[in-house]
């Protein structure tokens, strides 16, 4: 499971019969209305929304991940068998046995395949749809990663936050709730008088998204 990208993982639930497509669904008003009515009942598939009006061909937008038991195994690397009794006993093993496990430190990675910096940054470029409508505009950021650094102890945490693209193809904003862990670490650089270096993964596998979403201790 170590080597498996948002690629991979969208083959695999596709091949289970767990994904399904939708071409030319509109950004705006059209793809959060129609992930809204086939969320509304556990275990419909994930969409994949392709050829957005106005964006070039494999511009996609991924949602409905883990709306589905089939897929958080899966996900998890358990059987496609797996009822939700399974998936409770499974959670309550991890997390009383989760050991810390040391990141791998590289120099590069497919990350660092594609680089935009200063003027060249176009957020605008992906297709972000606005999800509800009371929303105040289009969210990059639902099932994300937004990730910080506590300035005092270098501890690293991962939050699921909601992040907002704006008319500035270079601007987004992080809406982080009070006493998240990402907050507590943003309020420590502010008081400080420093900015808070932040990263936000968009498209990240499901897994660490899970991860992210997870409450645990500080």
């Amino acid at each position: 499971m170590a080597n498996e990208d948002l690629r991979y993982w969208i083959n695999k639930m596709e091949a289970a019969g767990e994904l399904q497509r939708v071409n030319g669904a509109e950004r705006m008003e059209e793809i959060g209305g129609i992930v809204d009515i086939v969320q509304r009942k556990m275990g419909r598939p994930a969409l994949l929304f392709d050829e957005v009006p106005g964006y070039p061909k494999g511009y996609r937008v991924l949602a409905n991940i883990l709306t589905s038991v089939k897929r958080i195994a899966l996900t998890l690397g358990l059987p496609d068998t797996t009822n939700e009794m399974d998936l409770v006993k499974y959670w309550r093993a991890y997390l009383k046995g989760a050991k810390t496990i040391a990141p791998t430190v590289v120099e590069t990675g497919p990350v660092m395949e594609n680089v935009l910096s200063g003027k060249d940054i176009n957020i605008l470029k992906f297709p972000t749809p606005k999800w509800h409508e009371y929303d105040g505009g289009p969210m990059i950021g639902t099932a994300c990663m937004v990730i910080t650094r506590d300035p005092d102890t270098g501890w690293v945490n991962s939050g699921a936050y909601r992040v907002q693209v704006y008319d500035d193809p270079t601007i987004a904003s992080v809406m982080i709730s009070k006493g998240k862990h990402g907050d507590i670490v943003m309020r420590k650089y502010f008081e400080r008088g420093e900015a808070c270096p932040i990263a936000i993964v968009v498209g990240v596998q499901p897994l660490p998204y899970m991860m992210s979403g997870l409450e645990i201790h500080y």
